[in-house]
């Protein structure tokens, strides 16, 4: 699931209640009204962020921020929580979830920065824990982490087939947190006997695997993906370590997966 859209806006709940109680009892201060020359001397001081990231706190006390930095668009900031993107204002009052797209380039914007700042080394990835789907000659690779589970995941499954020439490599990486029944899930289709075939039948044909237990590596996955960042399922991760959380079309993948030959 996207983290962008369902993670982070869980973490932003409390913010936009604690907005919406703002006439009973201010969650913000009301800037004070500036004159030209206090308008300088305030943009001096937001280009050092620890105002934006103080009032976000203020609201929202569990939200781990790991940077903050100017977007393209003057006044707007990225804020970056672990493998997601939120955008704030320069007072951090007003919050919004989403992609900034370039509407003349058509470029991306928040994907560019995602894939900047979450760029993993594939040979750092412990195979052993990840089963594979070989379509062709397999010779591009991808690195999925995934939910048994994640409707999202689901429909990259659905945009998989169309695309030859690769190797999967699938990490089974439940959410617990907001599928209770994925854990369980993940271990059955782990320790199935046609671990890519229970995997395909759950996500395009809601089969859903007969309970079993084995050694797993879902835990050590879980682990894992906690110390990648990895915050939402699916998250894909190419040869070139650029990283995409979330679906992406099926033209999107073919370009960066590079040349079938």
């Amino acid at each position: 699931m996207k983290p962008s859209t369902f993670s982070i806006a869980l973490l932003l709940r409390p913010l936009c209640l604690a907005l919406a109680a703002t006439l009973g009892g201010m969650a913000f201060a009301e800037p004070p009204p500036q004159t030209v020359d206090a308008v300088g001397e305030s943009a001096s001081k937001v280009q050092s962020f620890p105002e934006i990231r103080a009032a976000l706190k203020m609201s929202v006390p569990k939200l781990e921020i790991d940077d903050i930095r100017p977007s393209p668009v003057p006044g707007i900031y990225a804020v970056v929580i672990g493998s997601s993107i939120v955008y704030t204002d320069q007072t951090g009052r007003y919050v919004f979830t989403g992609h900034l797209v370039d509407a003349t380039t058509k470029e991306d914007l928040t994907q560019t920065l995602l894939s900047d700042l979450t760029h993993i080394d594939p040979k750092t990835l412990p195979l052993a824990d990840s089963f594979t789907e070989i379509r062709g000659n397999g010779k591009r690779q991808m690195y999925v982490f995934s939910d048994p589970d994640c409707p999202f995941c689901k429909q990259l499954e659905q945009e998989l087939p169309k695309i030859n020439d690769v190797t999967v490599h699938v990490f089974l990486y439940p959410l617990v947190s907001i599928h209770p029944t994925a854990h369980t899930n993940a271990i059955s289709i782990w320790c199935s006997k046609d671990r890519a075939g229970a995997w395909k039948a759950k996500m395009l044909q809601g089969v859903t695997p007969k309970a079993s237990t084995c050694e797993n590596p879902v835990d050590r996955n879980i682990a894992l993906g906690g110390t990648l960042k990895i915050s939402g399922t699916p998250t894909i991760i190419f040869s070139d370590g650029k990283v995409v959380a979330g679906v992406i079309p099926t033209e999107q993948i073919e370009a960066m997966l590079g040349p079938a030959s």
